[in-house]
């Protein structure tokens, strides 16, 4: 991924808006906080670049992923799952 340039296509398109990198000082992930859970706590929206995250678990909210641009490899419930571009997946509290 180069970073500067994902950086600057997130500031240019979504002016004043939060970009996080994650992890700060080498990021492996950067999201951008388009529609953010402090204006509702329903849910959020936000523009992931993802080379690589480390697993994890939501317990109140579903998570939705739109491969924009090339494939994404997810597990599941134990189970791996690759969504290919233009395609979506969405994972359950508790997946």
């Amino acid at each position: 991924m180069n970073i500067q340039n994902v950086l600057t296509t997130l500031e240019n398109k979504y002016p004043g808006k939060k970009v996080i990198k994650n992890p700060e000082h080498d990021p492996t992930e950067i999201v951008c906080e388009i529609d953010p859970t402090e204006k509702h706590s329903a849910y959020s929206t936000a523009i992931a670049i993802v080379d690589s995250t480390a697993a994890h678990v939501h317990t109140r909210a579903a998570e939705i992923y739109f491969v924009i641009k090339g494939n994404l490899t997810l597990f599941i419930d134990n189970t791996r799952q690759i969504v290919h571009e233009g395609e979506y997946a969405v994972i359950q509290p508790g997946q």
